[in-house]
């Protein structure tokens, strides 16, 4: 029954025009951070910590611009599901493809690191249309097992595979040609004693381990992805290469430099973070913690 509600809801919102879809994206906003006041305290408080140098002003600008991007990419989200892969396409741009042909043809693995930052769902939607690579995309299953395969059916006719969180590691044998592996890396790390830490937005962060650890099980490439907005509606993804050769690096590293890029693409537009989410669980400890320099 579940599935039938969802897929009625896709219906709707696929004959729902975009002009509309950002008003009524507008009005949700309003209701978001006025009335039920979403998540408020976390969201300002992340703000004040990582920001300590803005007025109580600047922090009130950016918390309610994050509020209209919020609400922008749940609609969008959903909206998404039914778009036509040539009108998302034209609405999410991958910028220099010839990166990703270049590694293609030089039979590399490649690990495409994301981010939370605008529309990440379209970005990792339109991807896999994008690279030569077979794509695989690493995410936790939805606890309906009937939309989960819902959505497992849908992104294999966009060229990606979805990949348990628990199946990680099997997924990255027997592929026929070069494949590329989607992973958002900035979310809250559950396994502290595997924990890389970095000073990421004037403090010490506690960073899930995935990147790092594949990038040298697998001496793949590893790639940041900036998913950055042009306007509203529209978005690119820009690419910078991390490493070619992770195990030539200090243990660490390629997580920091990941972060560090991470933390300069906020910087630049930090309304499109999601700072919703409670990113510092867990506090540094110097007698047992590490940060890598």
């Amino acid at each position: 029954m579940s599935l039938f509600f969802f897929k009625i809801l896709i219906y709707i919102f696929r004959i729902i025009p975009m002009p509309l879809l950002y008003l009524f994206s507008d009005f949700h906003t309003f209701f978001m951070f006025y009335i039920i006041k979403y998540r408020k305290s976390i969201v300002f408080n992340n703000l004040k910590n990582s920001f300590p140098e803005k007025s109580e002003k600047e922090i009130r600008l950016i918390a309610k611009k994050f509020y209209k991007n919020l609400s922008d990419i749940l609609l969008e989200g959903i909206k998404g599901m039914s778009m036509s892969n040539k009108n998302i396409q034209k609405r999410y741009v991958l910028i220099d493809k010839q990166l990703n042909e270049k590694h293609y043809k030089e039979g590399k693995n490649i690990i495409y690191a994301g981010g939370h930052l605008s529309n990440w769902e379209w970005g990792i939607r339109t991807t896999p249309k994008n690279v030569l690579h077979k794509s695989l995309i690493i995410y936790k299953p939805l606890k309906n097992k009937k939309i989960d395969e819902y959505f497992r059916k849908e992104r294999r006719k966009e060229n990606a595979e979805l990949v348990s969180i628990h199946q990680t590691s099997r997924a990255f044998f027997n592929h026929d040609r070069p494949f590329c592996v989607i992973m958002i890396g900035d979310q809250h790390t559950s396994k502290r004693s595997k924990a890389i830490w970095v000073n990421f937005l004037n403090q010490p962060t506690a960073c899930l381990h995935g990147i790092e650890f594949y990038a040298r099980r697998f001496d793949m490439t590893v790639v940041f992805c900036e998913f950055r907005r042009v306007k509203r509606g529209f978005y690119e993804v820009l690419l910078d290469t991390i490493t070619e050769t992770p195990n030539e690096l200090e243990y660490g590293q390629i997580t920091k430099i990941y972060m560090n890029k991470l933390e300069e693409a906020i910087r630049r537009n930090p309304e499109n973070w999601l700072w919703s989410h409670k990113r510092w669980k867990h506090k540094f400890d110097k007698s047992r913690d590490v940060i890598v320099e």
